[in-house]
């Protein structure tokens, strides 16, 4: 009985391990992913993310509360007291987001994404809790966006997800070569 002409003879082999798998943790012999590693690390470097975001707005609030010296409500605060809020919203969101996309192992984008989403939910919470002026609310999402957008850029700096660590290879491609 004779082989079929166009029976799949592809054999798997591993591909020698480059400076990406290396960074992802891969050992020469095969891949090791493990899914729930990669999830707990991925959700390790959003609470990450968000912590370095709380705690650059804290430091911003902290020189704000300074500036307001009469310890006023939002909506009548100095502008300089909601200009130091506002830098704080920004370099605040950039920081976290900044972070968790460069620490994140797959998918680093979505990373710094949630991070930003997570604190845009904080600050709808907190406008709706008290009042801020219309521009300051307006400035903030302006802020907000932007800080994501830097973070998450700067923060794949050339990032590209691993090459498939195993490949197939068709037998018959040398056989093929020959005929032309």
């Amino acid at each position: 009985m004779t082989k079929p002409k166009y029976h799949n003879t592809a054999k798997p082999k591993v591909q020698p391990i480059g400076e990406i798998e290396q960074a992802n943790g891969v050992q020469p012999n095969g891949p090791i992913y493990n899914p729930l590693s990669q999830a707990l690390r991925n959700v390790g470097v959003v609470v990450l993310g968000l912590l370095a975001c709380f705690a650059t707005i804290l430091l911003f609030e902290v020189v704000a509360s300074a500036l307001n010296s009469a310890h006023s409500a939002p909506l009548s605060a100095p502008l300089p007291a909601l200009l130091a809020v506002l830098a704080g919203y920004f370099v605040g969101p950039l920081a976290g987001t900044f972070l968790a996309t460069k620490l994140a192992s797959y998918r680093s984008w979505l990373n710094g994404a949630a991070v930003a989403v997570i604190f845009m939910v904080g600050c709808i919470l907190n406008f709706k809790d008290l009042k801020h002026p219309e521009w300051f609310v307006f400035a903030t999402f302006v802020a907000l966006g932007l800080a994501a957008a830097l973070g998450i850029a700067y923060g794949q700096d050339g990032k590209q997800p691993a090459p498939p660590r195993v490949s197939f290879v068709d037998a018959t491609a040398p056989a093929k070569a020959k005929k032309k």
